[in-house]
Formats: structure tokens, C-alpha cells, sequence
């Protein structure tokens, strides 16, 4: 018995589900009111010029710090959800006998492009009808 799943089962679980995180809105909010706030009080009346400037820059460091923690986050997402999109081109292909094929590229690009935004299931019927165009 063959316990592999169909590339219809795998989209029916959600398994190529796109896991690309969307930037945290609250995240983004927190570090601008933390910076905000820390701002504020740099700025009073005893404070001098040398010591605003190197809180300005401890703040500006601390800043960059959780921004590059996000963005690498958000990179690591991407680079999952590029492998997923790899995955499901290549469970295509063996599913449609399409791996030897000298078109399974131009085929995948096309119903990709065509129905991405629909959703994996529009895009694997795509696939199936481009498939039967050049069988």
C-alpha cells in the first residue's frame, strides 16, 4: 500500500500553505512607541547635548537591532515558503509525468503566474489543463 500523499491531499491539509509571516503590526508599533517614549526622555531641560547624543545613538543601535532581528525572521519565512513553492512544482510533475518534459518549466511558470493568487488548488488546475495542451 502506497502511504504517499497526492499533491490533491497535500493541498487539501494545507501542506504547501504559504508561511510567509506578514509584518507583526503590533511588533512594529511597540518598537516605534518604545523609541518614541525612550526619545522623549532624552530630551529635558537638565539634559546636555553629549549625553542626548549618545543616548540618540545607544536608541538608533537598539533600533537597528530589533528591525534587523525582524527582517531576518521574516527572511527565514520566505526562504521556507521558496522550498514549499519547490515542493510543490516538483509533487506536479511526478504526479503529471511531467519531469523529462522540455516544457515542465514554461508550464509551471505559466500556471503559477496565472492562478498564485487563487490559491495552490487553481493552480494545480492550471497546470493539469496546460499539461493536456502539450501531452
Amino acid at each position: 500500500m502506497n502511504n504517499k500523499l497526492t499533491v490533491m491531499e497535500k493541498i487539501c491539509i494545507g501542506h504547501y500553505e504559504n508561511e510567509l509571516a506578514l509584518p507583526d503590526k503590533e511588533y512594529i508599533k511597540t518598537v516605534f512607541d518604545r523609541a518614541g517614549s525612550k526619545i522623549r526622555t532624552i530630551f529635558t531641560k537638565d539634559t546636555s547635548v553629549n549625553t542626548a547624543i549618545d543616548s540618540i545613538k545607544r536608541l538608533a543601535t537598539e533600533f537597528e537591532q530589533s528591525v534587523t532581528s525582524e527582517y531576518q525572521r521574516l527572511r527565514d519565512s520566505w526562504n521556507n515558503n521558496k522550498s514549499k513553492k519547490e515542493e510543490f512544482k516538483a509533487d506536479l510533475e511526478e504526479a503529471f509525468n511531467m519531469q523529462d518534459h522540455p516544457k515542465k518549466d514554461i508550464i509551471f511558470v505559466k500556471a503559477w503566474s496565472e492562478k498564485e493568487g487563487q490559491g495552490f488548488l487553481a493552480v494545480h488546475n492550471e497546470y493539469m489543463q496546460l499539461v493536456n495542451l502539450v501531452k
